[in-house]
């Protein structure tokens, strides 16, 4: 499992300049706000209809619930890669 985190950007109207600029948005005490991506690796079965890993279904800006020893929380799939590997590993 890797992760990384980004800016969290928000659109402000710029009044003076006549634009929208996208800035990083501050939480109450001053730090900057974050998205945290994981990536995780997954045996996952799919068709026409469906995405599956085990028992739960998967898709595409869907929230997910994640729990292991080291940690437990909430978030939305952002993108999917499939790779085929051979079924034998």
């Amino acid at each position: 499992m890797d992760s990384y985190s980004l800016p969290f950007l928000n659109d402000v109207p710029d009044f003076d300049a006549n634009v929208i600029r996208r800035v990083p948005v501050e939480a109450r005490d001053g730090v900057a706000m974050e998205f945290t991506y994981i990536v995780i690796e997954a045996w996952a079965d799919y068709d026409d209809y469906a995405t599956t890993i085990g028992e739960m279904w998967i898709a595409i800006n869907r929230m997910v619930y994640i729990r292991s020893t080291d940690f437990a929380g909430a978030g939305f799939i952002t993108s999917m890669e499939w790779v085929e590997v051979p079924h034998d590993r």
